[in-house]
């Protein structure tokens, strides 16, 4: 019974800590064949497409290693109720090359109000994943009053960074797998 009981704690504690997790992304892409600079020029290409300028979202350049890129998401709200909370979520995208595979990781993910009165008090920060409990909350230094505008601003802008994780590892896999190189110097016009 003593076990049983030590498990459950365990379980239990297991899931307040999730909630303390910063909201972040991971996947390993495997591309066999592919040389680290081969895969570094891929995604520079995909980076080019995807974002409007590239000098702006690219924060570390490590030729055929690594690639830092911060970009933001913009958050409006429709609600009058929530309108302060408008603004937007910002976030990196980390990618680590190496020969035959690269590592991308997006987040952690912020929320910031941009309102010109309010924004400090309708910014939630950093986001955690689960739910926010009472544990996060006293972490962050979140009074009681407070409690229930950060929880409703967590569960409307989740939604959008699971939407950006999908856009992004979408459009990435789908642009490194429909790449065609050439070597042919005879472009006919």
């Amino acid at each position: 019974m003593k076990k049983v009981f030590i498990i459950m704690m365990m379980a239990l504690m297991s899931l307040g800590a999730q909630a303390q997790e910063q909201l972040v992304f991971e996947q390993v892409v495997t591309k066999d064949g592919k040389t680290s600079e081969q895969i570094y020029d891929l995604i520079k290409r995909w980076i080019a497409t995807t974002y409007k300028s590239a000098k702006d979202v690219i924060q570390l350049d490590s030729p055929n290693k690594e690639l830092t890129l911060k970009a933001k998401i913009e958050y409006k709200e429709k609600s009058m109720t929530w309108a302060a909370a408008s603004g937007y979520i910002d976030y990196t995208v980390d990618f680590l090359i190496k020969d035959n595979r690269f590592k991308v990781i997006i987040g952690p993910f912020s929320h910031v109000s941009t309102h010109y009165k309010w924004g400090a008090e309708w910014s939630n920060g950093i986001l955690y994943k689960g739910e926010p409990n009472d544990e996060l909350f006293e972490k962050l230094g979140i009074k009681k009053m407070a409690r229930k505008q950060y929880r409703e601003i967590d569960k409307r802008v989740k939604p959008l960074t699971q939407k950006e994780i999908e856009t992004i590892m979408y459009s990435l896999l789908n642009k490194l797998d429909n790449v065609a190189e050439s070597n042919d110097k005879d472009w006919d016009f």
